[in-house]
């Protein structure tokens, strides 16, 4: 009887392990897509921001070139950057999502 109880204890606590492995994993995919998704958001804020801008610029015909004018070099250039950031997010996302396959398959 006592063996029974301690390969039961052996058990839980191996589930009880794998089943915290599994609870930070899909904390770490649920903190990176939050991630994304706000990087997202900043970017459609920032597309908005510039047509807004491209806009009312040629409506005054002041547009002769987007490089001409500071204000759309600088947002066409943060636009580049969150786009970079959100391509890092969804790499991390990717790897963090072939590690759990490859897992998968170590354990099968």
């Amino acid at each position: 009887m006592k063996g029974f109880w301690e390969k039961t204890k052996k058990t839980l606590k191996s589930k009880a392990s794998s089943l915290g492995e599994k609870v930070e994993e899909y904390g770490k995919y649920g903190k990176l897509t939050l991630t994304k998704y706000n990087l997202i958001k900043q970017l459609e804020k920032m597309h908005a921001n510039l047509g807004s801008l491209v806009y009312s610029t040629w409506k005054e015909e002041k547009l002769k070139k987007l490089d001409d004018n500071e204000e759309i070099l600088n947002l066409l250039l943060k636009i580049r950057g969150l786009e970079n950031e959100i391509k890092e997010v969804e790499d991390q996302i990717a790897t963090l999502k072939r590690e759990e396959e490859k897992q998968k398959k170590e354990n099968e």
